[in-house]
């Protein structure tokens, strides 16, 4: 895949928004539906990715905010 590709994947998941990712901040490049989601998230120079399956999104939220909060106290 090239980058012009690359950019319209990514384009295409710019500020969608999961129960995932309803508690964090930053960039987010996200899908997901009723069983799945999927985020890349970019802030302060720094990226991560988040992926959870489950049968119900019940806890994805809180799933994506303590992900978040790890992240933000490990990076270096």
């Amino acid at each position: 895949m090239n980058q012009s590709h690359a950019q319209l994947v990514l384009l295409g998941l710019y500020g969608s928004r999961t129960k995932l990712t309803s508690g964090i901040s930053g960039t987010i490049y996200s899908a997901g539906d009723s069983h799945f989601a999927a985020a890349i998230v970019q802030m302060s120079g720094h990226s991560y990715c988040i992926s959870a399956w489950s049968n119900s999104q019940k806890n994805f939220k809180a799933l994506g905010k303590a992900v978040n909060t790890w992240f933000n106290k490990n990076r270096s």
